[in-house]
């Protein structure tokens, strides 16, 4: 029997009673805090821990896994069990709830400070989500490159997830095959958009590049709801013995991202790797964030060093506020170096990343509290259910 108390708890309609899963998103966007504050002090360039520091950007990698596990597991899930499959009209205004208003408040604060004359054609296009289409990134905003990338997701989402769910109800092996052929397209289009002038700067970015990480979070999704429906094959069976030893899916993951830290993960800096450096770079993202997802997606949810961690207070308080520290951290880190009078690329990365994730964390703390929670609660008020960090239906589940 499979007896992960992740699969055995989980909900039909594909609810979110994976805490763990909070914290992890939270750890995820203070990767994306420290790598950037390594890069603009010079750190990344110093020695191997500037490499692994470079390398922190793989708390992306997780994000878009987390996305395509946590979006597509409600449509498995009422496929699976013959109910009727969520309303696309509901996802997307949900979607549109947690990602719109706090993103667009956040805009207007960096068109008024580090973007200050910006012209009325850039800023339509940040307003749009349109940015890495038009070249438009802005100063103290060009994190947004992967919302974008995380929007074109949402939007293919509603085709995608009933074709694989579909699949699944027939033969869930046929089902996996069909996300890991998400792979080799997205690595084809990696190693075209690293070549000189075939493609602009801007494609390696663009949800076919990255369609790999969403697709590994889709496969675990894939699997847990299979591991439930089928509690005594072979898959569930591997993911019981798998999920009572987490720790080894941890280690594997770690040791996956110690070696994009070297020569396979390419440049540290913004310079354009070659393209089979790129492919190694994105690949190994991906076999490390699918990894690190399901340690902590088939962890006890409960107990254990992963949920002690990761779904305690201070995991799940990290989880709610992800979001506002991923939108908010790049103005705050150009007002840490205005008030400090560092320039850029001159050392102090402590301090810097002390004063950035502190000043941070409370932007983001107010932000959840006074415009994220609230739209969130308007959006799911006609079920009257509690919401995770991700803007899923919360399910009382192992705490």
């Amino acid at each position: 029997m499979c007896n992960s108390a992740a699969v055995r708890d989980a909900a039909p309609t594909g609810a979110h009673t994976l805490p763990v899963l909070d914290g992890l998103r939270g750890i995820a966007s203070l990767m994306v805090v420290t790598t950037h504050v390594a890069f603009q002090t010079g750190e990344v360039v110093r020695g191997v821990p500037g490499a692994v520091l470079a390398r922190l950007d793989f708390g992306v990698a997780l994000f878009f896994a987390l996305s395509g596990f946590l979006l597509t597991r409600p449509w498995l899930a009422h496929r699976l069990a013959g109910s009727a499959e969520p309303s696309t009209r509901r996802y997307l205004l949900r979607r549109a709830a947690r990602i719109l208003p706090a993103y667009w408040a956040a805009l207007v604060v960096v068109l008024l400070t580090t973007a200050r004359g910006t012209s009325p054609g850039a800023a339509v296009s940040n307003v749009l989500l349109t940015q890495t289409y038009t070249d438009d990134l802005l100063s103290g905003f060009t994190q947004t490159w992967s919302l974008c990338t995380e929007v074109a997701f949402y939007l293919v989402l509603p085709l995608a997830a009933p074709l694989v769910a579909a699949v699944a109800v027939r033969s869930p092996a046929r089902a996996g095959w069909l996300l890991l052929g998400a792979l080799p397209v997205s690595w084809a289009w990696t190693a075209w958009a690293a070549l000189d002038g075939t493609l602009p700067l801007s494609a390696a970015v663009w949800l076919p590049g990255h369609l790999d990480w969403f697709a590994a979070g889709m496969a675990v999704a894939l699997l847990e709801q299979v591991c439930r429906r089928s509690p005594d094959s072979t898959a569930a069976q591997v993911t019981a013995a798998l999920a009572a030893r987490p720790g080894t899916l941890v280690a594997l993951a770690a040791a996956v991202f110690w070696l994009s830290a070297g020569p396979l993960g390419g440049p540290q800096t913004l310079s354009t790797p070659a393209p089979l450096v790129a492919v190694s770079k994105e690949a190994l993202y991906c076999a490390a964030a699918a990894t690190l997802l399901a340690a902590c997606a088939f962890a006890d949810q409960g107990r254990g060093v992963i949920a002690t961690v990761l779904a305690g207070r201070v995991g799940r308080m990290l989880g709610r506020f992800s979001y506002g520290v991923f939108l908010w951290h790049l103005v705050v880190l150009a007002g840490v170096f205005a008030v400090t009078g560092l320039s850029l690329f001159s050392g102090w990365f402590w301090p810097v990343l002390g004063a950035t994730a502190t000043v941070t964390l409370a932007v983001a703390a107010l932000s959840w509290h006074l415009l994220e929670a609230p739209v969130l609660r308007w959006a799911h008020r006609d079920r009257g259910r509690r919401v995770d960090p991700a803007g899923q239906p919360v399910q009382a589940g192992p705490r």
